[in-house]
Parts: structure tokens; sequence; C-alpha cells
């Protein structure tokens, strides 16, 4: 089937390909499979009109409409058969190769109407670049993006965010907590940066600043002080209070030695990190904790990048 002319019949028909020449229009794609009967499934995959400026295309109705007496916004028949077309339908089992080899080239069309738009054809002019938006289950993500899978099989199994298999219920806290969380409050952070086409450059560009920045108060990069850097920051640590070697140690009431030892420990640690050590032990450990928040960064920043 020739994707470029269903869409642009689907466009015409909600009365969208004149507004599409001008301005961006919502459409979202999906891929699914299901069974047909015992031991046969099938793959298909489609396009659906979700923009709320288009009309039903038998009645001519607007998509959107609000009640006059209750003001309630509805949405009219967006999944009838009338708003969707099929694209391409695969009579096998839903596994990664059918998706490398046949659902390709229908995922590479989606990126090409995200980004260029459908160029002149046949004598109707080119369309604007589509907010176009994916519809599938977590399975045909994994299959697509070539990224993520089992949770316990795969390191980053996520497609969309940097977790890893072994930080599934680590939380942030304190300034590395994101925004959202530090505006309402919430002692603990949840959330992972999203690494979609979008997100991904402005992370990349905020790693360089943020290695940039470290090295502009440090005059050491950050592979320079990590690894001889010996100090032990992880707040889940659930010793931290007791180990010596991490920053959130506490000392012993009236033992010399521990807090002799733990003086020691804490003013290598800023000189390695060029910090001025002026005030006393506490000074010293809060202006290592800024680093260490700067540090978490990269580090983050780099799974993001990996």
């Amino acid at each position: 089937m020739n994707f470029d002319k269903a869409l642009r019949h689907l466009l015409k028909a909600t009365q969208l390909h004149d507004i599409a020449t001008r301005d961006s229009i919502k459409i979202s794609l999906s891929i699914d499979g299901a069974d047909l009967f015992k031991d046969q499934t099938h793959v298909s995959a489609g396009i659906k009109i979700t923009d709320t400026r288009g009309v039903y295309p038998i009645t001519k109705q607007p998509l959107f409409v609000i009640d006059e007496d209750t003001e309630e916004e509805r949405i009219i028949k967006i999944q009838s058969s009338e708003m969707c077309c099929i694209l391409v339908i695969a009579d096998a089992r839903d596994k990664k190769e059918l998706y490398e080899e046949v659902f390709k080239e229908f995922d590479d069309w989606g990126e090409r109407l995200r980004t260029i738009g459908l160029p002149e054809s046949d004598g109707n002019p080119a369309l604007r670049p589509f907010a176009v938006t994916h519809n599938m289950d977590l399975k045909a993500s994994w299959h697509l993006s070539n990224r993520g899978g089992g949770c316990k099989n795969k390191t980053f199994f996520c497609t969309f965010c940097p977790c890893t298999e072994n930080s599934l219920i680590h939380y942030k806290v304190d300034g590395d907590r994101c925004v959202r969380c530090q505006r309402r409050n919430r002692r603990k952070c949840y959330h992972h940066d999203v690494c979609d086409s979008v997100a991904l450059p402005v992370l990349l560009e905020k790693l360089d600043e943020t290695i940039g920045t470290h090295y502009q108060w440090h005059r050491k990069t950050f592979e320079a002080v990590s690894s001889r850097s010996k100090l032990h920051t992880n707040h889940m640590q659930l010793n931290k209070e007791t180990d010596i070697m991490h920053i959130s140690y506490v000392i012993p009431q009236d033992d010399e030695e521990k807090l002799r030892e733990y003086t020691q420990f804490i003013s290598n640690e800023c000189r390695l990190r060029s910090i001025p050590m002026n005030g006393r032990l506490e000074d010293w450990r809060s202006a290592l904790r800024e680093c260490v928040q700067l540090e978490n960064a990269i580090r983050a920043l780099e799974k993001v990048k990996q």
C-alpha cells in the first residue's frame, strides 16, 4: 500500500488536508498483534487521525464538541473505522524479526512524517511535519527501538529512560531530586530523565556543560577525580552512618581516634577536588557534598548517553 496516498485520503475525508499545508496535524501510528485462532496470529500496523480540528467523514460532524448545557468537552467517534486505516497486515508470529524486516519501513515512514512531512505528489501540495504519537504495547516498543527488554534480562530495560535493573528502587534526595519533586516538597524522587529524540540532545548538551563546570571547579577532569576518590556517597547505603568512608558517617561521641581518622579522610577528598579547607570539618563536608551532587549529575547524564 502507498502510505502517503492513504494518509492524504484520510486527511481529505476529515477536512484536514488544507490545514496540513500550513499547520501541523496530530496523527497516531499503532502496531499490535492478536490471535486469529489457535496457533495462528497476525500483526497489524495502521494510522489514526487524532486532530480535533477534523470532522467525522460520514456525518461531517466536528470531532471535538462542547455540550452547550454542561460545557463538557467530548471527542466524537475517534476510534471508528472511518478514522483509522490499516496499512500493513502480517500473517506471522509477533517476534523481533517481523519488526526488523516487515515493519521497519512503516516506522521509518512515521519518522519522516514527524521530521519532514509529506512532499508534493500527483498535483497535491507538500504537507508540514506532523505531530506523531506512537500507540503500541511495550513489546512492540522493544522491537522497534531495539532497546529495552525484560527487567532482569537487560541492563537498560526501559525504552524511555536510563533506569537500570540495579536501580529499580533507587531514589534521589536533596538537590538531586527533579524539579517537580522539589516543588512538591517530596523527600524521595523516583523519577528518571526521558531519553526520547527530543530530550536526548538537550541532556547530552547538559552533560558537556556539567563536565565543563566540574573542570572549572576542580581544575581536574571528572575521570581523574572519580578514579582516585575513595568517598562513598550512596544515600541508600544501609550502613552509611557507620562507614567511615561515607560522606554521611556519624563520628562516635568522644572518640578522638575516629574523629582524627575521618578528618584526615575528608581532607584528602577535599584536596583531590581542590576544595578550600576553610572553617571546621562540617564546613568541609558541606562543600564536599556540593561537589558530590555535581558528580552524581554527571554519572546520571552518562547513563543517559549510554
